[in-house]
């Protein structure tokens, strides 16, 4: 039985190894992704700005 558990151990920390160094990229999605990631940044940046503007204006038009 303890024999089975080393076995068990070493068998599943060779797998995470194998996981863990093993690098399947393509470029495409690689592109895809940076694309991706750029865009939701414009996106954040964009919405923050928007809200401040609003408020500026709301507070404007308020008379603050």
């Amino acid at each position: 039985m303890y024999c089975g558990l080393i076995k068990s151990f070493d068998q599943s920390t060779d797998a995470f190894l194998l996981l863990a160094t093993r690098k399947d990229v393509d470029k495409f999605f690689e592109g895809e992704r940076t694309f991706q990631f750029d865009h939701h940044s414009h996106l954040v940046d964009s919405t923050t700005k928007i809200n401040k503007m609003t408020k500026t204006l709301k507070n404007v038009l308020m008379g603050i």
